[in-house]
């Protein structure tokens, strides 16, 4: 009964083990604290003393779950799963379309007074001037950038 009980110890503490070196669901960590059990009531039931052990298998479970804990924390493990650096990404750098000046391109959707249109190959909201519509696939000019508001009035085609 001994073997029994040590290999059900050694599982529960492979499991949960598993479990904080591997966190999700939590699986791992209900197995190791049901075989845990089970292997303390064992203990208790089939070996003389069995509750002064159970008392030093928990010590000694938690003393083996520190040690990884410090191991997993030393070897900087968890970095992979937090970003430590930062973007230094200039706000004027994201919000600075005034380069957009004068520009044509075609809108992707309807303005009503607002939608989409692609300016060499990359899409942005705008805004109808006057709030008039206009129609998709149609050829417009950026007349103003107020932000990140950009204004555009459609393009009418050369009447020759």
């Amino acid at each position: 009964m001994e073997v029994v009980i040590i290999t059900l110890l050694a599982f529960a503490l492979l499991f949960i083990v598993c479990e904080m070196l591997m966190p999700g669901f939590g699986i791992c960590g209900i197995i190791g604290v049901a075989l845990l059990a089970i292997g303390a009531i064992l203990t208790v039931l089939f070996i003389p003393f069995g509750g002064i052990l159970v008392v030093f298998e928990l010590l000694l479970v938690a003393a083996i779950s520190l040690v990884c804990v410090k191991f997993l924390f030393r070897r900087q493990k968890s970095s992979k799963l937090i970003l430590n650096g930062s973007l230094n990404l200039d706000k004027a750098d994201i919000d600075d379309l005034s380069y957009l000046f004068g520009k044509t391109g075609v809108t992707t959707t309807a303005l009503k007074p607002e939608g989409r249109a692609e300016f060499e190959g990359v899409s942005f909201e705008i805004t109808s001037l006057n709030g008039l519509f206009v129609p998709p696939h149609k050829r417009v000019q950026v007349t103003s950038v107020v932000g990140t508001k950009i204004l555009v009035k459609e393009v009418l085609p050369n009447s020759n």
